[in-house]
C-alpha cells in the first residue's frame, strides 16, 4: 500500500482509510491539504490490540524507518487543526507519518473537515 494522498479532497468532510506497513517501525505517509484550515481526526481502528503512533516529522518517507523518539501514541482517536498560520510564519504540516512500534498493518481511519 502506497502513501495516502489527501492533499486535494474532492468532498468535505472526507473520510479515508489506510494501514501501517506490514512491518513494525516502518512509516505510512498521509499527505494533507496545504491551503485553508482543516480539522483532522485520526482513529486507531485496531485500538483493542495494536498500538498506533503519529509523527509530524516532515523529513520521513513512506516505507522508511520510523523515528526513534518524538512521536505521539494514539490509543483511540486524536483530533487537531491544520492550515496556514499567517501570524507566526510557521510552515503548515504537509504530511503525517503513521507507524506501530510493535504491530503490523494497523488500520487507520482519517476524517478531514473544513473549518469556516
Amino acid at each position: 500500500m502506497a502513501a495516502l494522498d489527501l492533499s486535494a479532497p474532492s468532498t468535505l468532510p472526507l473520510v479515508a482509510w489506510t494501514a501501517t506497513p506490514g512491518t513494525a517501525n516502518l512509516v505510512r505517509l498521509v499527505t494533507l491539504p496545504t491551503s485553508g484550515q482543516y480539522q483532522v481526526i485520526v482513529h486507531n481502528r485496531d485500538r483493542a490490540s495494536k498500538n498506533l503512533c503519529l509523527s509530524t516529522d516532515q523529513t520521513l518517507t513512506d516505507g522508511g524507518a520510523a523515528p526513534a523518539n518524538v512521536f505521539l501514541s494514539i490509543d483511540d482517536h486524536y483530533m487537531f487543526t491544520i492550515g496556514q498560520n499567517r501570524a507566526s510564519g510557521i510552515a503548515p504540516l504537509t504530511q503525517l507519518a503513521f507507524f506501530s512500534t510493535t504491530a503490523t498493518a494497523v488500520n487507520i481511519e482519517i476524517m478531514i473537515n473544513e473549518i469556516r
